[in-house]
């Protein structure tokens, strides 16, 4: 008899998707650029509410498609509105407008220990890449590849650079090869600089090159529950805005936050 329920069980699974226990500590969604301010939050919700929560980190554009097909977010933190919109059209959100939680800045980093001239142009910087590659997140998909696709674009350089590009599953992962020295540049977020002491800062991208880089949290409507509410508003809170700004974010109450070229807000 369980044999021959089984397949209606599986069929179940893939007609839609999986429901969190609202039991269970709520299932965050976050992209990969806010696992250590993330991580710091969630740190700071327990101790003050005793309550936890369980964090998944990644591009925003797999975690996206992850939902897309069942995975149990109760949360989502997408590092730009597009992969929101994207399971807007889906039919997969709560009914309340994303909230915009953060702001953030790209900057052109090598390796420390690279013979790089700091504080310099970003477009100085980029004709003296010679035939080196240049990592930065997939610039297709992943935010910080968009964005660092448009700068290129908007400077007339993409072509000229395409075949050059390290892509990256992630931002973080465009910050290793760096850090590795699989690339000696690459385009991350300034507050992927900020945390790492293996990287130099060479130039901070023009931010009117590209869109603005936004951070958009939203509840998904399957797994929409009291547990995840009150983390969306935890994480609006002042103590969780000064977090982001310790990291280099913006926030309403700080400006454009990090500034890329000294390092300090």
């Amino acid at each position: 008899m369980i044999f021959r329920l089984l397949p209606f069980f599986v069929l179940g699974l893939l007609a839609g998707p999986l429901r969190a226990d609202e039991n269970q500590e709520p299932l965050i969604f976050a992209a990969a650029s806010l696992t250590n301010v993330m991580n710091d939050i969630a740190a700071d919700y327990k101790r003050e509410t005793g309550a936890k929560v369980r964090l998944s980190f990644a591009s925003s554009a797999i975690l996206a498609r992850q939902i897309e097909f069942g995975a149990p977010a109760a949360l989502f933190i997408s590092a730009n509105r597009r992969w929101v919109d994207y399971l807007g059209d889906r039919a997969t959100l709560a009914p309340d407008s994303p909230v915009k939680i953060a702001g953030n800045r790209l900057v052109l980093i090598a390796q420390t220990d690279l013979n790089a001239e700091p504080d310099i142009s970003f477009t100085d910087a980029l004709s003296r890449l010679g035939a080196n590659r240049l990592a930065m997140a997939a610039p297709d998909t992943v935010p910080a590849g968009i964005h660092a696709r448009q700068a290129l674009e908007a400077l007339g350089l993409w072509k000229a650079l395409e075949k050059q590009i390290a892509p990256a599953a992630n931002v973080r992962s465009a910050l290793a090869l760096v850090e590795s020295g699989a690339a000696p540049y690459g385009i991350v977020y300034a507050t992927d600089a900020y945390i790492s002491t293996r990287v130099s800062l060479i130039a901070a991208v023009p931010a009117e090159l590209h869109s603005p880089i936004e951070y958009w949290a939203v509840i998904m409507k399957q797994n929409d529950g009291k547990k995840a509410r009150q983390f969306l508003k935890f994480l609006q809170s002042g103590a969780s805005k000064l977090r982001f700004q310790a990291y280099g974010f913006s926030t309403e109450d700080n400006g454009p936050g990090l500034n890329p070229e000294t390092g300090q807000q």
